[in-house]
């Protein structure tokens, strides 16, 4: 019997459907936090394809794939060699194929998103305090951790997170990696994080924001469609929101220089 788990991850609401118990099991345990009752914009048909539990090295490499892709009409067909997707952006329809495990609903996640809106995912960590929200980010070891530990209040991932630029004001959104919750906000500003000896900002000029941000953005390189609109969609963020450096110490009080209007 095929049943059914509903989640809404940064306002995209996704129903994982699946005749499989244990994939249903391991669904709701990595995406928990995110779950809803709400209507789904996207239903997800999930097919196992081996029963077995895969190891630890098998997972790692099938999250390092890379996918094939083809696309007719409303239909983009993605593949590797451990999952297979067909999404049907005009029935708003997914099918998917793979083992025993949950990997391939993230890369679901990540396809979607650019399929179904403007916008980008970003290396980032989500803040909000509850309308407005600000992206931080950079490379590993940046702090995007150790900032959303010491503000766990206001923290919504410290991974991934979306920004769409479909509204009016551009919108974050958190998304399932790592240490997360659900949750959107307002997108206020976007910091690119350095340790230092003091909490300080400096507002980036258009040219070294494009050149520090572009690598925080998981690229949609499955698709070249999907890669133009996203160059696209990099252009219009530096202009609708202020990118800034952020030299912070590992204290919580940084909290009052992240949130400071952005004329300040």
């Amino acid at each position: 019997m095929m049943r059914s788990e509903c989640f809404d991850f940064g306002g995209l609401r996704v129903s994982v459907d699946s005749e499989s118990q244990r994939f249903l099991g391991l669904v709701r345990e990595r995406y928990g936090a995110f779950a809803c009752r709400r209507t789904a914009d996207w239903k997800a048909v999930y097919r196992l394809t081996d029963e077995r539990v895969p190891t630890a090295e098998f997972l790692a490499q099938a999250r390092q794939q890379p996918l094939g892709s083809h696309r007719e009409g409303s239909r983009l067909r993605l593949t590797a060699p451990a999952v297979e997707m067909e999404l049907d952006t005009a029935r708003r329809t997914a099918e998917l194929a793979g083992p025993l495990a949950t990997f391939a609903v993230d890369r679901l996640i990540q396809a979607l998103w650019y399929e179904t809106r403007r916008g980008l995912i970003l290396h980032a960590a989500a803040l909000s305090d509850g309308e407005r929200g600000w992206v931080a980010g950079g490379p590993s070891g940046c702090g995007k951790s150790t900032l959303a530990g010491l503000l766990p209040e206001h923290a919504l991932c410290d991974e991934y997170v979306g920004v769409s630029l479909d509204g009016e004001r551009p919108r974050l959104g958190a998304l399932p990696f790592w240490r997360s919750r659900r949750g959107a906000a307002d997108l206020a500003d976007i910091y690119l994080l350095r340790h230092g000896q003091r909490d300080r900002r400096r507002r980036l000029t258009a040219g070294e924001a494009f050149a520090r941000l572009r690598k925080e953005v998981l690229w949609p390189t499955f698709d070249g469609q999907a890669m133009r609109r996203a160059f696209d969609d990099l252009a219009e963020l530096l202009d609708r929101v202020p990118i800034w450096e952020l030299s912070f110490r590992p204290r919580p009080e940084v909290w009052n220089v992240i949130r400071r209007e952005a004329a300040a």
